[in-house]
């Protein structure tokens, strides 16, 4: 099954705005921390169970090579992914707060 991908708009700007700190810090940065988003988000897309299941019924990937994990929800019955969140690992409290913040509908099937 194919399941497509979706990011909650937080999701967008919290990876909009990491792309652009590390590329800011070096050229290049930036494209590498893109390209380990995008091997995740691959993996994520190969098997969305294989990722451990946390609060909200969403799961956790870690991203390699940078302090960061993706949090995501899967909605089997639209085959669908949705990005909830990009977060740099040692800022744990801050999940708790995007979480309450999603919309209703995104908080339980």
């Amino acid at each position: 099954m194919a399941f497509k991908i979706e990011f909650y708009p937080k999701a967008e700007i919290e990876y909009n705005d990491a792309f652009k700190w590390y590329e800011e810090q070096l050229e290049g940065l930036g494209v590498r921390f893109e390209f380990s988003i995008d091997r995740a988000i691959n993996n994520i897309t190969n098997n969305p169970l294989g990722y451990p299941n946390k609060k909200y019924d969403c799961h956790e990937c870690n991203v390699g090579g940078f302090p960061f994990s993706i949090v995501y929800r899967l909605y089997s019955e639209i085959e669908t992914i949705l990005i909830c969140l990009f977060f740099i690992q040692v800022e744990i409290q801050r999940k708790s707060i995007v979480f309450n913040s999603l919309p209703p509908h995104h908080r339980s099937i």
